[in-house]
């Protein structure tokens, strides 16, 4: 008995070719009309990691004043830089 390859199968007329129908399906998942205008992009509003180095005789100090807040070192850094630029000191 000889094993035949399958032949293959064309995608049915009713589809269109290539992107388009990528973009069809894509549509039908998120719901919306096929025919319709993408979204706007939108901003992305994640925080962004952003490494900083301290002086380590300065780090007690800064942890200190970040316990007394109650507030993560890094929430600190944040909130006493953002209180810094709002009042215009840098």
């Amino acid at each position: 008995m000889a094993i035949a390859q399958r032949p293959k199968k064309s995608p049915p007329a009713h589809l269109p070719p290539g992107d388009e129908q990528e973009r069809r399906i894509e549509a039908f998942i998120s719901g919306t009309k096929p025919d319709a205008e993408p979204p706007p992009a939108v901003e992305e509003t994640r925080m962004k990691p952003t490494p900083v180095r301290f002086d380590p005789a300065v780090l007690p100090a800064i942890d200190a004043a970040a316990k007394r807040r109650g507030l993560s070192r890094a929430a600190w850094v944040r909130f006493v830089v953002s209180q810094a630029l709002e009042e215009g000191r840098i």
